[in-house]
C-alpha cells in the first residue's frame, strides 16, 4: 500500500509560517471516507481518530507514525484519506494535509486489522515538531512525556522526609500515586487517627520509620514495595472486628521491630493480612484476640519475634499461607492456632492439618 499526501489551502500556508523555523504542531490525526479538496476546512466524511506516536526524523524528513485499529471504528466504512490536523497560530487548528492510499481499504470493528501509516514531511533547517493527538483511550503526549522521563530514568532517587503524627495522613495523600522514587518518611510523635496509605505503584518505594499509632492503619492496593520499621501499634477502641494494622491487596510489604499491642483492645485482631505478601520481621505481638489473620490467599512469612497473652495465635481462611522462620511461637503467645481453609507451617517444615 503506498500512500500520497497534498497540503490544504491553510495547510500550506501554515507551511509556508513554518518555513522559518517555527514549529509544526499536530493536533490530531483522523480516517476519513470521502474525497476530501484543498480547499476544505474539514475532513469529508470523518469517521475515527489514529493513535499518534513521536515523530522519526532523518535529516529534514520527519516521519510521523499514526495507527488506526479497526475495533475502534463505530461502525463499517472504506477508508479513502487520513488527515492531519495542526495549529495555526492565527487561526488556530486547522486541516494541514490529506494523505490518500493508493486503493480503498475495508474497515470493519469486527476485524482485529491494525493499520500502520508512515507520513511524512518535509521540515525546515532546525524546524521541531509538537504532537498533541489524543484519540479516546489515549493519553496526550503531552501529558505522557513527563512521567516517561520520569519511569525511564536510569535511577530511581531517593528523598528523606520527617513528618509531624498530626500532619501524617495530610502529607501522605499528596504524595502522587505513580511514585517514581525511594521516600522514606520518619514519623514524629503520637498519630491520634485512623491511617490509610492506598493505591501507591510505580518505580519507587515507601519506607516509614517510627510512630505510635493509636488507631487502625490500613495498607491498601499498592503494587510497590512498603516498609515500616520501629512502627509501634496500640488500637484504643474495643471494636471486636476491628484490627490495628489491616493489609489488602499488597504486593510486598515489610515490618521490621514493630509492636503490636492490643491492651487497649483486646478484643482486636493485631495484623490481619488480605491478597497480600507480607514479611514479619522480629515482631512483637501481644493482648490480643487474634494475633495473626490471614485471608483471600494472602501470604506471611515471620522470623523471630516475642509473642504473649494472645487468646488465639493465627488464624488461615481461603487459602491464606503462614510460614514460620527460627525463633518463632508456634501458637503465637496462645494456647493454639485455628485453619479454617489455609494453611500454617511450622519451623521444621511441618504443616497444619
Amino acid at each position: 500500500m503506498e500512500v500520497h499526501g497534498f497540503y490544504t489551502q491553510k495547510g500550506l500556508a501554515l507551511s509556508a509560517k513554518s518555513g522559518i523555523g517555527a514549529p509544526l504542531t499536530i493536533t490530531r490525526v483522523a480516517a476519513g471516507c470521502g474525497a476530501t479538496s484543498d480547499s476544505a476546512t474539514q475532513l469529508d466524511q470523518p469517521m475515527q481518530a489514529l493513535a499518534v506516536n513521536s515523530p522519526v526524523f532523518s535529516e529534514n524528513i520527519a516521519t510521523l507514525p499514526a495507527i488506526l485499529v479497526a475495533a475502534e471504528a463505530s461502525g463499517e466504512y472504506l477508508l479513502t484519506e487520513v488527515g492531519v490536523f495542526a495549529t495555526d497560530p492565527d487561526e488556530g487548528e486547522i486541516l494541514y494535509k490529506v494523505y490518500r492510499p493508493d486503493a480503498p481499504i475495508a474497515i470493519s470493528p469486527a476485524s482485529r486489522m491494525v493499520l500502520r501509516f508512515y507520513l511524512e514531511e518535509t521540515l525546515a533547517q532546525a524546524q521541531e515538531i509538537h504532537i498533541l493527538c489524543a484519540p479516546a483511550g489515549l493519553i496526550t503526549e503531552e501529558a505522557f512525556a513527563p512521567i516517561r522521563t520520569q519511569v525511564t530514568a536510569a535511577a530511581v532517587p531517593s528523598e528523606t522526609a520527617v513528618v509531624e503524627a498530626s500532619a501524617l495522613q495530610a502529607y501522605l495523600d499528596a504524595i502522587p500515586k505513580l511514585l517514581t522514587k525511594h521516600l522514606s518518611i520518619y514519623v514524629s510523635g503520637a498519630v491520634e487517627e485512623k491511617i490509610t496509605i492506598s493505591s501507591f505503584y510505580g518505580s519507587g518505594s515507601l519506607q516509614l520509620f517510627g510512630g505510635e499509632f493509636a488507631q487502625e492503619v490500613i495498607l491498601q492496593e499498592i503494587s510497590l514495595p512498603v516498609s515500616m520499621t520501629s512502627s509501634s501499634f496500640a488500637p484504643r477502641a474495643a471494636e471486636q472486628y476491628g484490627q490495628a494494622l489491616y493489609i489488602a491487596n499488597c504486593a510486598n510489604v515489610r515490618l521490621s521491630s514493630c509492636v503490636l499491642n492490643g491492651a487497649g483492645a483486646p478484643s482486636a485482631y493485631g495484623l490481619h493480612f488480605d491478597r497480600s505478601k507480607v514479611f514479619l520481621d522480629n515482631p512483637t505481638i501481644q493482648n490480643f484476640w487474634i494475633a495473626l489473620q490471614g485471608s483471600g490467599t494472602g501470604r506471611l512469612a515471620v522470623h523471630n519475634g516475642t509473642y504473649a497473652d494472645n487468646t488465639i495465635g493465627a488464624i488461615v481462611q481461603h487459602g491464606a499461607i503462614i510460614t514460620m522462620g527460627i525463633d518463632v511461637d508456634e501458637t503465637f503467645g496462645a494456647a493454639s492456632n485455628l485453619n479454617q481453609g489455609g494453611l500454617i507451617v511450622y519451623p521444621d517444615g511441618t504443616p497444619t492439618a
